[in-house]
């Protein structure tokens, strides 16, 4: 990772150190000063110019190298989002301790830097800093978003060489880390091992179950749960519905009311999904009316949940006037009205709406493109077809390659739409010219008739 040149509120720890000022300070009152810089830090917390200067104020005052001082600098850098700052802190400081490597941790895992959190703990393994379950917690977050099966492993064996014991904290993330990672006998072991199989576990093990079809085995955790929350009732509906079993979905939900339990927004958008893939334009109406008596704040998911719920359902009107009504639109709201004016042979709404998106600054994806060479192709309007290729292509957008993939002999071959790389490939793409041959001799032919499938020709010649 790259670190930017740190103002030189920062800069001066590199010479302050060993300076005359530092014994001076001997005689100042430090534990006074350290709370004045620390109550300092609190009330400027928000504001990554203020936190800078008060830091040139610790390094005047001769507080810099108080450990209280730099953790609470270090912590506020990560949290603004300061980075660079954050690191060349934390290597300007002599024999870190195990709060300023979890604080940096912490950081890089919020900034999305995972392997670089990952290496900072190794850093701090190998350098013999005794680990606490925080610092273990925050690298198993990483390991996680990585999928970093074995960095997680080994993790997980510092942990019994360290003593820690199954910390809470540490169990659950091990059980996300191998549930994510496809090990589920493993997440299992650590969740059998756990001496609080409370609903906060359970409720991860069977969103893990369902993340792999394993519908069942879900719903058995979920019997298993004694306290059920919102949380969890949404995480079995979520469940369902992600693996088809809408009306077992949607049953859930019924049961969820029955228990006097109140859903939230993320639950509404579960059902509406549901009631979208069913053709359920009643039961979502109802739904829509329940939500108001919930009092359900309507945020940019909700919204783009009941678009795409009514126009799937047949009442584009309605989720027309739900889009116009909308204070703050983002690509995923104009996305699901496109594609919704589109499935309704409306081509001219959809690619106005497209111009509007364009003109709002609002940068389309590879959804948008399918929407609106859609709509172009329910309109017969192939001219502006090609020009909206055109308008993607220059704004680096393009459709995921197709991909297959088969087995022979126990090793498995995948291949990309347009890949060259394998090593068979002229002996392949031979044989696949005289499978094409010989599938026309025997009359076979592909049925481009509907306008969906020249929409795809299209997205294909792009």
């Amino acid at each position: 990772m790259s670190i930017s040149t740190v103002p030189s509120v920062t800069g001066i720890l590199n010479h302050t150190s060993n300076s005359n000022s530092y014994s001076k300070s001997k005689s100042y009152d430090i534990p006074n000063l350290r709370k004045n810089i620390i109550n300092l830090l609190h009330q400027n917390h928000n504001n990554l110019k203020h936190v800078q200067s008060i830091h040139a104020k610790a390094i005047k005052n001769a507080t810099q190298k108080d450990p209280f001082v730099l953790f609470q600098l270090l912590r506020l850098y990560c949290k603004l989002n300061s980075i660079d700052h954050a690191t060349k802190l934390f290597h300007c400081t002599q024999n870190p301790n195990v709060y300023l490597y979890t604080s940096l941790i912490d950081g890089y895992v919020s900034y999305g830097l995972y392997h670089d959190a990952l290496k900072l703990y190794t850093h701090m393994a190998n350098h013999d800093v005794l680990l606490d379950n925080y610092a273990v917690t925050s690298v198993l977050k990483a390991c996680v978003f990585q999928r970093a099966l074995g960095n997680g492993r080994e993790v997980h064996g510092q942990v019994f060489k360290n003593g820690l014991g199954l910390d809470r904290s540490i169990a659950l993330k091990l059980v996300e880390l191998y549930g994510k990672c496809g090990e589920l006998d493993d997440a299992r072991k650590v969740f059998d091992k756990m001496p609080e199989r409370d609903f906060v576990a359970r409720t991860i093990l069977m969103g893990l179950c369902f993340d792999h079809g394993m519908v069942e085995e879900g719903v058995r955790e979920f019997d298993e749960i004694n306290t059920r929350d919102a949380v969890c009732w949404t995480a079995v509906i979520d469940g369902l519905v992600r693996n088809g079993e809408l009306n077992k979905g949607l049953e859930m939900f019924r049961e969820m009311q029955v228990k006097g339990v109140k859903p939230n927004e993320v639950t509404f958008v579960c059902v509406l999904s549901a009631c979208s893939q069913l053709g359920a334009l009643e039961l979502g109406r109802w739904i829509h009316m329940y939500m108001r008596r919930c009092n359900v704040k309507v945020n940019r998911f909700v919204a783009g949940a009941l678009i795409n719920m009514y126009s799937r359902c047949g009442d584009i009107d309605e989720a027309l006037v739900l889009f116009n009504e909308m204070k703050v639109k983002d690509v995923p709201t104009y996305n699901s009205m496109i594609v919704g004016l589109a499935l309704h042979g409306k081509s001219i709404a959809a690619i106005e709406l497209f111009r509007e998106m364009l003109y709002m600054n609002l940068r389309p994806n590879s959804i948008t493109f399918v929407g609106v060479l859609n709509a172009c192709s329910h309109g017969g309007r192939w001219n502006y077809a090609a020009q909206v290729r055109e308008t993607m292509g220059k704004g680096g957008i393009s459709k995921e390659p197709g991909c297959s993939s088969i087995e022979v002999n126990s090793v498995l071959h995948e291949f990309f739409a347009g890949d060259v790389r394998h090593p068979e490939r002229e002996r392949i793409y031979k044989k696949l010219k005289e499978l094409n041959y010989l599938t026309k001799l025997e009359g076979y032919s592909p049925s481009t008739e509907t306008q969906l499938l020249q929409t795809l020709e299209c997205i294909i010649e792009f």
